[in-house]
C-alpha cells in the first residue's frame, strides 16, 4: 500500500519535476553528509588542539611569573637579613653622627641593589619610629605619608614572609608593593621589628616584561587578579579594578585542589584559563580567548562547504533542467500532436532526427497515422462507390427480390462483423501503442537513473582517495610525534646524568673546603710564619664556596629544565592520543564510504536486471504489434470479399420491392458514412 500511494503520487507530477528533484536530491545529500561529518570532526581536533596549547601557554607563562616575583622576594630576603638593614634598628638612640653613618652605609646597599633591578619606583626600609631611608626614582615618594603608612601598616603586623600588594600613585603611575617585616638578627619575632623593607614595581614594565607581549589571538586577553577579583596588571591596560566576569572570580578557589594548577572553563563567550601564582600568594594568571577567534577557521570551512554545495546545486539544477527539458519537451510535443489527431486532424507528420526512445515512439506514431490516413482513405472511395451504386441496384431491385432478402442478410451480418472486428482492432493498436510509450519512458528512466548512479559512484570513489589521502598525513603526524616524544625522554635521561656530576662536583667542593679548614688551622699554629699560607688556605675555602654554590644553581636550573620537559612530554602523549583518534576518525569514514561504493554496485546490478527486463517486454511488444497489423489486414481483406460477394449477387437481384427498400437505406447509410468520414483531415 505505501508503494502504491507513493507511485501515484510522483504520478501526479510532472516528469520534468521528478527528474529535476531526483537529480538533486541524489546529488546534494552525498555532499552535505560528508561536508558536515568532515566539518565536525575538523572543529573538534581545532578545539582539542587550542585546548592543550592553551594550557600549556598558560602554565609556562604562570612559571615565568612566579619565576620574576621570586626573584623579588629574594632580595627583600637578603635585605632582611643584611648587616646594614639589622644595624638601622633602634637608629633613634644613636647620636647624629653614627646615624648619618648608618643612614649612608644602607642607602649605598640600596643603590647597589637596583642597579640590577630595572623599572623600580624606588625601594627602602620603613623604621619602627616611621623614619624612613629610601632610594625613590621618583622625587618625593618617600615624603608622601599617606603612601608610607600604606606601606607600614601592610607588614608591621605580619609574621615575616613577603605580602605583595598594588597601590595607584598617581594618575598615571601604577605599582606593585611588596613589603616585608624586618625582624631583627636572632629574635624570634616576639620583640620589637627592625621596621618594614618595601618595593615599588613600575606595573606598565612589569607587564610588559610578562604578560603584555603574549598573543592568545584576535580579541584575547592576559591578566593577573587577585583572590578577590582585583586586576593587578593586564594587557588592555585596566589595574585596579574589578575583573569583568564574577563567575572566574567564584570559581578560582577550585584551583587549590588542582594537581595540575590550571583552570579551564567556558564562560560566556570565551573560554577562560586560570592559574595560582604561587602557593603563599592569593594572585592569579587569566587568559581569555574569545570563541569567535578559536572558531574562526571551523566557521571558515563550514563557509568553503556552504559555498561548494550552493555551486553543486546550482550546476545540479542546470544539469536536471537540461535533461528534464530534453524528456519532457518531445513528450509534450507528442501530446499536443496526439491531441489534435483525436480531434480529426489526420494531416499530421512530426520530425525528430534524434535517435532515442522517444523519436522511435514518434515515428511509430507518424506510421499509425499513415495507416489510419489510409484506412479512411479507403471508407470515403468505398462509400463513393457505395452512392453510385445504390441507383443501379434500385433500378434492378425488382428482379433480385428473392435473391437480395438473402444476400442482404448475408452482407450486413459479415458488415457489422468485419466493423466491429475492425473497431476492436482499432482500440487494440490504441493501448498497443500506449503501452510501447509506457515501456518506451520506462527504459528512459532507467538509463538516467542508471548515469546518475554512475556519477555518484563516481563522487565516492573520489571522496574515498581524498579521506586515505588524509589517512596517510595523519599516521606521519603520529610517527613524527613519536619521535619528539622518544627525544624528550633522552634529554630527561641527559639531565639526570649531568645531576649525578654536580653531586661529584659538590661533594669535591665541600672536601676542599674541609681541607682548606684543616690547612687554617696548621697555619695558626705556625704563627707569622704561617700567615701567607693561611691566606692561600682562605682563598681555597672562598674557591670552594663558590665551587659548591654554582653546581647547586645549575641543579636548580636543571630541575626547572626537566620540569618543563615533563610538562612537554606529557602534552606530547595527550597530542598522540588525539592523533590516534583522529586515525579512528578517518579509518571510520574509510569504511562509510566503502560501504557506499558496495551499495552502488548493488544498486547498479538491480537496475541493469530491470533495463534487461524492459528490453525483453519492448521486443514482446513489437511482436504483439506485428500479430494485430496481419489481424487487420486479413479484416480488410474480409471486407472486400463482402464487396465481390454484393456485386456479384447484384445480377440476381431483379424487381425485388425490399431489395428496393434496402438499397435506398444504403444509400442513405453511405451518406451517413460520407459525414462522418468528412470529419477527418487526410489533406
Amino acid at each position: 500500500m505505501k508503494f502504491g500511494f507513493s507511485s501515484n503520487f510522483l504520478r501526479n507530477t510532472r516528469i520534468q519535476t521528478r527528474l529535476i528533484t531526483g537529480f538533486l536530491l541524489l546529488s546534494i545529500i552525498p555532499l552535505l553528509l560528508t561536508g558536515l561529518i568532515s566539518y565536525n570532526s575538523s572543529s573538534k581536533a581545532i578545539a582539542e588542539k587550542i585546548d592543550v596549547s592553551n594550557r600549556e601557554l598558560i602554565g609556562q607563562l604562570s612559571i615565568n611569573i612566579q619565576n620574576l616575583l621570586s626573584e623579588y622576594e629574594k632580595v627583600s630576603m637578603e635585605m632582611q637579613m643584611s648587616d646594614e638593614v639589622q644595624k638601622v634598628n633602634f637608629l633613634e638612640n644613636l647620636d647624629t653622627l653614627e646615624q648619618n653613618v648608618r643612614k649612608n652605609a644602607l642607602q649605598a646597599l640600596f643603590r647597589k641593589k637596583t642597579s640590577s633591578m630595572k623599572h623600580l619606583f624606588g625601594t627602602g626600609v620603613i623604621l619602627y619610629s616611621k623614619t624612613v631611608i629610601a632610594y625613590d626614582t621618583v622625587p618625593g615618594l618617600s615624603a608622601d605619608s599617606e603612601l608610607i603608612d600604606f606601606l607600614y601598616d601592610s607588614a608591621i603586623e605580619s609574621n615575616g614572609l613577603p605580602i605583595w600588594s598594588i597601590r595607584k600613585l598617581s594618575d598615571t603611575q601604577n605599582a606593585l608593593v611588596l613589603t616585608r617585616k624586618i625582624i631583627p638578627e636572632g629574635s624570634s619575632g616576639a620583640g620589637r621589628a627592625v621596621g618594614v623593607y618595601y618595593i615599588l614595581i613600575r606595573e606598565p614594565n612589569f607587564c610588559e616584561a610578562t604578560i603584555k607581549n603574549i598573543n592568545l589571538g584576535t580579541g584575547s586577553n592576559l591578566s593577573i587578579i587577585t583572590g578577590q577579583g582585583t586586576v593587578v596588571s593586564s594587557t588592555d591596560g585596566k589595574f585596579g579594578t574589578q575583573y569583568h566576569n564574577p563567575e572566574l572570580i567564584s570559581s578560582l578557589p577550585e584551583l587549590a585542589d588542582s594537581k595540575e594548577n590550571i583552570l579551564v572553563k567556558s564562560i560566556g563567550n570565551s573560554l577562560v584559563t586560570a592559574s595560582k601564582l604561587g602557593k603563599n600568594l592569593d594572585w592569579y594568571l587569566v587568559g581569555e580567548i574569545p570563541y569567535s577567534y578559536l572558531n574562526r577557521e571551523s566557521a571558515g570551512i563550514l563557509t568553503q562547504i556552504i559555498m561548494l554545495a550552493v555551486g553543486c546545486l546550482v550546476l545540479a539544477l542546470l544539469l536536471s533542467v537540461i535533461i528534464a527539458k530534453g524528456v519532457s519537451d518531445p513528450l509534450k510535443k507528442l501530446a499536443r500532436s496526439m491531441k489534435d489527431a483525436s480531434e480529426g486532424n489526420l494531416t499530421i507528420n512530426l520530425a525528430d532526427k534524434n535517435k532515442d526512445e522517444i523519436a522511435q515512439l514518434i515515428k511509430d506514431f507518424n506510421s499509425m497515422l499513415a495507416k489510419i490516413r489510409s484506412l479512411v482513405g479507403t471508407v470515403q472511395q468505398s462509400g463513393q462507390a457505395v452512392l453510385s451504386c445504390a441507383s443501379e441496384i434500385t433500378a434492378l431491385s425488382d428482379k433480385s427480390y428473392l435473391f437480395s432478402e438473402q444476400i442482404s442478410s448475408t452482407i450486413q451480418e459479415i458488415a457489422k462483423g468485419a466493423s466491429e472486428q475492425a473497431s476492436d482492432i482499432s482500440d487494440g493498436m490504441q493501448y498497443m501503442n500506449k503501452l510501447s510509450h509506457d515501456i518506451q519512458k520506462v527504459s528512459t528512466d532507467t538509463g538516467n537513473v542508471m548515469s546518475v548512479v554512475n556519477d555518484t559512484k563516481e563522487l565516492s570513489a573520489n571522496a574515498l582517495s581524498a579521506v586515505t589521502a588524509l589517512e596517510e598525513k595523519a599516521m606521519s603526524t603520529r610517527t613524527v610525534n613519536e619521535k619528539v616524544v622518544s627525544d624528550m625522554n633522552n634529554l630527561n635521561a641527559k639531565m639526570k646524568e649531568i645531576q649525578k656530576i654536580i653531586g661529584v662536583i659538590v661533594s669535591i667542593a665541600e672536601q676542599t673546603n674541609l681541607l682548606s679548614l684543616n690547612a687554617s688551622i696548621e697555619a695558626a699554629r705556625a704563627g707569622k710564619a704561617g700567615l701567607g699560607f693561611a691566606v692561600v688556605a682562605e682563598e681555597i675555602r672562598k674557591l670552594a664556596d663558590k665551587t659548591r654554590e654554582a653546581p647547586l644553581v645549575i641543579a636548580n636550573i636543571i630541575t626547572e629544565i626537566q620540569k618543563d620537559t615533563e610538562i612537554t612530554t606529557e602534552a606530547t602523549n595527550n597530542a598522540s592520543v588525539i592523533i590516534n583518534e583522529q586515525i579512528q576518525a578517518v579509518h571510520d569514514t574509510i569504511d562509510a564510504f566503502k560501504t557506499i561504493l558496495s551499495a552502488m554496485d548493488g544498486i547498479s546490478e538491480q537496475i541493469s536486471n530491470m533495463e534487461t527486463s524492459v528490453n525483453e517486454i519492448t521486443a514482446t511488444e513489437k511482436k504483439t504489434l506485428r500479430i494485430f497489423e496481419s489481424v487487420s489486414s486479413v479484416s480488410e481483406e474480409a471486407a472486400a470479399t463482402s464487396e465481390e460477394v454484393a456485386s456479384a449477387t447484384g445480377e440476381q437481384i431483379q424487381g425485388a420491392e425490399d431489395l428496393n427498400r434496402h438499397a435506398k437505406e444504403l444509400e442513405k447509410m453511405a451518406e451517413q458514412l460520407r459525414k462522418a468520414i468528412s470529419q477527418f483531415k487526410l489533406q
